[in-house]
């Protein structure tokens, strides 16, 4: 009998622990489905207020970012079209199943989770040549160090306005991330002051090595 108890149990255990899995694999697929659902349309139970770009110039103006470094009206067409190939890009990978976020992410909002992926695609293209056929930045020297899976140099280059609007997105971006406790410990991100002075000196250097 004592047997029978014992089967019993570890067969309930089991059935607990698969039903335990597939409830936070529900959780967190629902989870990222809002998130995407989010940025791309709003949200269903969480309303956006505004365009994301609105969300970027609120962000900025809340953490109160030196003006140099803010998004401003001059940058408000390279924003747009920088938006809307990020929405694009997380549309395409959510439908891809290539959407992979931290265990913890059910504990950030959709805005928040919002600013984390615009800064992940940001920090993914920030040394792209062009961007939507916009140039980001013109070449003003570069040293070859030949071939290893592809072309190893290091470059300096020119920042384009375009390039700048792309750079002060980037920044926006990374600070909200940075002040964000929870996206902080989640991502381990760290400050990207770097981006200030590239946006300063309107240049930027590419390693490829």
């Amino acid at each position: 009998m004592t047997e029978y108890y014992i089967c019993a149990i570890l067969i309930l255990a089991a059935v607990c622990a698969v039903l335990i899995k597939r409830i936070i694999g529900y959780r967190r697929k629902q989870s990222i489905y809002n998130y995407v659902s989010w940025i791309e349309f709003g949200g269903i139970e969480s309303q956006r207020w505004g365009s994301l770009l609105e969300y970027i110039w609120n962000a900025q103006e809340r953490m109160k970012i030196p003006t140099q470094y803010c998004v401003l009206s001059s940058d408000e067409e390279n924003a747009h079209i920088i938006l809307r190939k990020f929405r694009q890009d997380v549309a395409e990978r959510y439908f891809a199943g290539k959407l992979s976020l931290v265990k913890s992410n059910a504990k950030i909002r959709e805005e928040d989770m919002f600013f984390y992926l615009l800064f992940v695609f940001l920090r993914e293209h920030e040394c792209n040549y062009s961007f939507e056929e916009n140039i980001m930045h013109k070449r003003i020297s570069k040293k070859s160090y030949g071939s290893w899976g592809g072309e190893l140099y290091d470059s300096e280059n020119e920042l384009s306005d375009f390039g700048i609007s792309f750079e002060k997105l980037h920044y926006v971006a990374s600070e909200y991330c940075y002040r964000h406790e929870e996206i902080r410990k989640a991502f381990e991100i760290r400050r990207c002051d770097y981006l200030m002075k590239q946006i300063d000196e309107k240049h930027i250097s590419i390693s490829r090595m």
